[in-house]
Formats: C-alpha cells, sequence, structure tokens
C-alpha cells in the first residue's frame, strides 16, 4: 500500500504518456484502421474491396486470370512480383494483446506462475479503466520481486544512483526490447525514481527499495512496452520508400510470431550485434526458437485464432456455445475443454513432426480423454477417466483430419442439430479462401425445427434457400455443410435423424453426398471423409493457410502491396505443403525485414 501511495504523491501514471508523450507528428498517435469497418477497404465482406478473390469457376470472365485450376483459360496467372524489389507495406502501430503481455510479463520476471489481472484488448487505444487495470497489475508484479533481478547491487541497501541509472537502463532495455534512449533513461530517472527519492510528502522518507520498486512499475505499464512501433533506418541500397527494420525491430516481429512473447537475451544480443541484419540471420534465430517449447504455445495460439474457439461477435465461444441439455445430458465443462484441447493437440502434433497441411486435414490421430474418446466411438486404448488424455486413432470410415473433429462440429451448430449451413459458411470462406456478401437483412435466421416435418434437415435448409437470391452463395455453402451431415450438434457420428411429428416419433437417414462445384474440390463427395480428403489437396485451401499465417505475422489483414508477398509464400507452400517451412519463410519475408514509408 505505502508503494500506491508514493505513485499517487508523485503523479506517476505510467501507460497514459506521464513517462514519455509522443510528439503530434508521432506515428505511434495515429490510430490503426480498424479492419472490421465496413468502410475499410480491405474488409473482405465489403463488395467495394478491390482485393476480393475473383470467382475462381467463372472462366469465362475477362477479369480472372489467376484460376490454377481451368487448364482452357488461355490467360495466365498474373506475376505479382514483377517489377518488385522489396515487397513491403507500411508499419501499423500494434498493441500488445492480454496473452502477450502476460507472456512477456513471465518471461521478463522469470516466473511463469505470474497472473495479474489483464484487461482484454477492448482496441487499439487504452482506455481510463485499462490505465487502472494495468497500474494495479503493475503493482501486483514489482510485489513478486522479479524485477529486482535486473539489480547490480543490494535492493535493501542505501540509496544508489548509479546503480538506479543501470537498472534502469537494464530492466527497460529488457522489457522495451531496445536500448532506452538518452531522454528515456533521464525521463524515468527523474520523473520517477528522484521524484519518489526527494518528494517532501513522503513520509518516511522513501528507501532506495521503494525508488526502485516505483521505477519498475512505471517502465512495466510505459507505452513503449505495451505497443509495438517501427521506425526503420534509411538503408541506401533499399528502393526509395523502403526502409530496413532495425535489429531490435526484427527481433520483436520474431519473437512475437513464434513465442507469442517478448525476446529473449539472446535474441536481443543478435539484434545488437549485427546478427539479425541479413536474412539468414534472422532464418537461424528464428529456427533456435522454433525449438523452444514457447513455439508449442503460439502455434496453438494461432488455430484456437484461425477456428475461432474463443468466438467472436457473432457466435460464443466453444465452451460457451448453448446444447439443449435434455438432448445431450453427456455435455460438460470438461468435455468442451477435451474437445478444445484435441484440436489444438492435433494441430501441433502435425505442425512440429511433419509440418504437414495435408495431414492435418486428413490424421486420424486424436487426443482424447475418456469421455471425448467414447464421443467419438473408440473402444481401444481409452484413458481410465477423464483427467488424463491419450493419443487414440478414429475409425477411417468416420473421422478424416480437422474438420471432422469435435471441437469444429459442435462450435458452428446451433443447440440441438447440426448446421450445413455454418459449418459450410466456415469452410467456403476460412478455409477455401472464397469470399461471401453478407446476408441480406430480411434473411429468415430461425432455427430448423426437425419436428416440423418429417424431413432431413439437409432438406429443410434446401427449401429455406432455393430462391435465385439465396443460391448465388447456398449453392457454394451448403453442400459443404451437407458433406458433414454425418456428425450431430456435439459432433457425434450418426446416420439417422430423428424427431417427432404429432407426436409420432420418426427417423430419416442421413444423405452426406454431394457435388461440389467450387474451385480444386470440385465434384462427388460421399461424407465428411472424402471432403477432407479434397480440401487437403486443395491449392486454395493451402493458399487460405498460407494467408492465415501471414496474418498471425503481420496482424493485420493482407493490403494491395502484400501481393507479390502472398505470391510467393502460395508458391512455395503449394510445393512444400509445410507449415513449419511456411511459417519460417514468413521470418524472412520482405514484410518481416524491411516497411515502406508513409507520407
Amino acid at each position: 500500500m505505502r508503494l500506491l501511495k508514493i505513485l499517487a504523491v508523485v503523479g506517476v501514471a505510467g501507460c497514459d504518456g506521464a513517462i514519455i508523450t509522443p510528439s503530434p507528428g508521432d506515428p505511434s498517435t495515429q490510430m490503426p484502421v480498424d479492419p472490421s469497418n465496413p468502410s475499410n477497404p480491405s474488409n473482405p465482406t465489403n463488395p467495394t474491396n478491390p482485393f476480393l478473390p475473383v470467382d475462381p469457376n467463372n472462366t469465362t470472365n475477362p477479369t480472372n486470370p489467376t484460376n490454377p485450376t481451368n487448364p482452357t483459360n488461355p490467360t495466365p496467372p498474373v506475376d505479382q512480383c514483377a517489377g518488385v524489389t522489396v515487397a513491403a507495406a507500411p508499419s501499423t502501430l500494434r498493441r500488445l494483446n492480454a496473452e502477450q503481455q502476460l507472456n512477456s510479463y513471465r518471461d521478463l520476471l522469470n516466473d511463469q506462475t505470474l497472473a495479474p489481472t489483464l484487461a482484454p484488448l477492448a482496441g487499439p487505444i487504452i482506455t481510463e479503466q485499462e490505465v487502472e487495470t494495468l497500474n494495479a497489475a503493475a503493482h501486483a508484479l514489482v510485489l513478486k520481486k522479479g524485477h529486482e533481478s535486473y539489480l547490480k547491487c543490494s535492493i535493501t541497501g542505501a540509496l544508489n544512483s548509479t546503480c538506479a541509472d543501470q537498472f534502469i537502463a537494464d530492466f527497460g532495455h529488457a522489457v522495451f526490447r531496445r536500448p532506452l534512449t538518452v531522454d528515456e533513461k533521464a525521463g524515468f530517472k527523474a520523473d520517477v525514481y528522484d521524484a519518489v527519492r526527494t518528494n517532501t510528502a513522503i513520509t518516511p522518507v522513501a528507501t532506495f527499495k521503494e525508488c526502485i520498486d516505483a521505477t519498475a512499475e512505471a517502465i512495466l505499464q510505459a507505452p513503449q512496452f505495451l505497443y509495438l512501433h517501427e521506425e526503420g533506418v534509411v538503408d541506401p541500397t533499399l528502393p526509395a520508400g523502403i526502409r530496413r527494420l532495425t535489429g531490435n525491430e526484427r527481433a520483436t516481429r520474431l519473437a512475437y510470431l513464434l513465442w507469442n512473447s517478448t525476446p529473449d537475451a539472446t535474441l536481443l544480443a543478435a539484434a545488437e550485434n549485427g546478427s539479425l541484419d541479413t536474412a539468414a540471420g534472422v532464418r537461424a534465430q528464428a529456427d533456435r526458437l522454433l525449438k523452444d517449447p514457447k513455439a508449442h504455445k503460439a502455434i496453438r495460439g494461432v488455430v484456437a485464432e484461425w477456428l475461432q474457439l474463443d468466438g467472436n461477435s457473432h457466435q460464443a465461444s466453444l465452451e460457451a456455445a448453448p446444447k439443449d441439455a435434455t438432448k445431450f445430458p453427456f455435455d460438460n465443462a470438461v468435455l468442451r475443454a477435451a474437445m478444445r484441447e484435441e484440436v489444438l493437440a492435433l494441430y501441433e502434433k502435425v505442425f512440429f513432426e511433419t509440418g504437414s497441411f495435408k495431414s492435418l486435414m486428413t490424421s486420424r490421430k486424436a487426443y482424447v480423454n475418456r469421455s471425448l474418446g467414447q464421443l467419438y466411438g473408440v473402444t481401444t486404448g481409452l484413458p481410465a477417466n477423464d483427467a488424463t488424455s491419450a493419443w487414440v486413432d478414429l475409425k477411417d470410415t468416420e473421422r478424416s483430419g480437422l474438420f471432422t473433429r469435435a471441437a469444429f462440429l459442435a462450435l458452428y451448430t446451433p443447440q440441438d442439430q447440426q448446421s450445413p449451413i455454418r459449418r459450410g459458411v466456415f469452410l467456403y470462406r476460412e478455409v477455401l479462401g472464397q469470399a461471401l456478401a453478407p446476408p441480406p437483412p430480411n434473411v429468415d435466421n430461425t432455427p430448423l425445427k426437425p419436428g416440423a416435418t418429417a424431413l432431413a434437415i439437409r432438406d429443410q435448409v434446401d427449401t429455406r434457400t432455393a430462391s435465385a437470391g439465396c443460391q448465388a452463395c447456398h449453392a457454394h455453402i451448403n453442400p459443404l455443410g451437407y458433406a458433414l451431415g454425418n456428425y450431430d450438434a456435439m459432433g457425434r457420428y450418426v446416420t439417422t435423424e430423428s424427431g417427432t411429428l404429432n407426436g409420432q416419433a420418426y427417423s430419416v437417414p442421413v444423405d452426406s453426398t454431394v457435388t461440389l462445384k467450387d474451385v480444386d474440390v470440385a465434384g462427388v463427395v460421399r461424407g465428411g471423409v472424402e471432403l477432407s480428403d479434397k480440401l487437403a489437396a486443395s491449392v486454395p485451401a493451402h493458399d487460405t493457410m498460407a494467408k492465415v499465417w501471414f496474418t498471425h505475422a503481420n496482424q493485420r489483414t493482407a493490403v494491395k502491396t502484400d501481393a507479390c508477398s502472398l505470391q510467393r509464400l502460395d508458391e512455395r507452400f503449394r510445393q512444400t505443403d509445410d507449415m513449419r517451412d511456411l511459417v519460417l519463410s514468413l521470418t524472412t519475408d520482405d514484410n518481416a525485414l524491411f516497411i515502406q514509408e508513409t507520407p
């Protein structure tokens, strides 16, 4: 409590700019474009977006020169890299999210048990409430004493100005991911350390420990920690308008891509001894980081983000997705947690063992506890209870790859029955990378009721989406969802759908045979296993996986100047099918090494 009073007396207010205030022209004061804004030209739902994918099935469309699956197309693909020397985009101001903050705090203070209360990322600009949360979090962290390891003298000793200077330089270097400027060091010394030391309103007089603790709190919530701001440096060997990212900026990008955390001392040393000035040096460090256990956790975060397991503005998280307790009495929090763990573990296993995207789409391996294994119909090799999990083999006639797993199937479905539309929309947009216009405002979203008529869900969806206006999208969406018709709202494999009509029970067979029309998955597909085989071989699916990683690495949607980078990534990933190689390629992509100047 005494430290809080000291900070209140001297007026330290970490993250709101009390220590370092950006100048009016500083790019760090500019709010990034919100990609969800309908007026944003990079929004994939904006019909005026010039970067929307061209319909690859329209072979007569003169604007479609890039269909790789149309052998009769006389127009060769456009080379997006023609005339491009360095394919870099302008840098955007990025704010650490709560997970990145927590990971960074734990690594900086060498304590993986730290659990300060952190506000979820509400937007690019910190709110007053978040300021208070950050103040409290920084105070809680300092009480754990992890910052004391950066001190070169005894924290219980007498006031020591020289030691304080060294602490500010060393601790600030680690927290800010770069050496502090002269002005920054002077600012923290005068505005915090000296302000606490000399303030006559503090009684008794502040100790050396209290001065250091107050300084550590201010550093831990400073804008230089909370935001990733890049300026780059002029390099006369580069084209006009292109700047080279500094070693520290490259190190920061690398660490948050592969660890979702701050650079370690080895990476910062490489940044400052010139090792990251070359692509080869960056790749060497990337190889090292990817072998660290921290990379496994970061990789899991990407698949959770891609599958939207934590929900979004349109749907609940996997854990909160509502289900009919009467129809699914076995549903509980332990089972939901096992569903999440299974898909994360599958992606992690495939990524680090073979890296193969095709394997991700077709693997029959599953990491299950007893309840999830029983849901899958597994009878051998199951754990004795739900407290542990084990790898088992799933039936090859029922399951194949990521999109036949309960986490995806249960998340993209209503309370009591499978949803071909929601499942199909995800596959069409987030796996095959095809654009969809938003549904009309008068769309009928009333949940289908199996008991309304003795019809299968597929027949009911066909009836509801039969109009020409609906078919513009649903001719593509529905078949993808129908192919997953053998999986109910909890992801169980079924061959019939049951309901009641006029008080009488009925059962109708599931028909999961479809004819797909899109890109290179076109053709007859019989159920989820064959659909997974199609996705595994799909060029657009590979390209979309590359774009998922590109977006994650750059923390923004792709813009026009990214066309060359995406083309290079796509071409390589189509050849290698290796997600590890894809991620390592991103570490030496032009966007990871250079930035384009902004006016």
